[in-house]
């Protein structure tokens, strides 16, 4: 300890260069643990308008997608969870009455938007669910509300869409799969195959 108290003495420089760089891991360390807290403080603290986004159904472009306006701004957005059949050159079986059962349910309407894990899909689409009513437990929706509240679970359970996820986003896949199990039991609109035949033999592909 002597020979430590002697070397300082005479090197003072060295002295001050230690105990900077020491105050300064030690700033660094601080600096994480705060930022950690300061995350796990603000998602377990979230706001009700921080989870479920307001926006205006400006206009519904098939049975998935729509485009809303977000305090004066327009953006499209796809519903997760889920995939309603195709419109146009490539039409599939109920396409067009999935975006009539789409436009029906949400355009001009104020909905709420939530979001799983990702921001946006390649095509630069908001990637959301999209409730008419919000959940009691913003935190954790039951399954009925998912499936009578969100237009996801709606239009899973009258047969207008498939379950079908992509991950990350997979927070409510397995309600959803269960709602469609149940509208696959009762035949509901693309699950009916006689239609489908019908529809196929009217539509052949091209």
């Amino acid at each position: 300890m002597d020979k430590f108290n002697r070397f300082f003495k005479k090197n003072k420089l060295s002295k001050k260069l230690i105990i900077f760089c020491l105050l300064g891991v030690l700033a660094f360390f601080n600096k994480n643990f705060t930022d950690d807290s300061d995350i796990s403080k603000d998602f377990s603290t979230n706001k009700e308008e921080d989870f479920y986004q307001k926006a205006k159904v400006t206009k519904v472009i098939d049975g998935d997608t729509i485009k809303v306006d977000i305090d004066g701004e327009i953006y499209k957005v796809r519903f997760i969870g889920i995939n309603c059949p195709e419109i146009g050159e490539n039409e599939e079986f109920f396409g067009k009455e999935a975006k009539e059962f789409t436009k029906e349910k949400l355009y001009d309407r104020e909905i709420f938007l939530q979001k799983d894990v990702s921001e946006t899909d390649k095509y630069g689409r908001l990637l959301r669910y999209v409730w008419l009513e919000k959940p009691k437990d913003l935190n954790n929706p039951s399954k009925d509300e998912i499936r009578d509240s969100s237009i996801n679970g709606i239009l899973v359970r009258e047969g207008y869409a498939k379950a079908n996820y992509y991950p990350p986003d997979t927070s409510y896949t397995k309600f959803l799969k269960e709602i469609e199990k149940q509208a696959k039991k009762e035949n509901l609109s693309m699950w009916n195959e006689k239609q489908r035949f019908e529809w196929e033999d009217l539509n052949p592909k091209r």
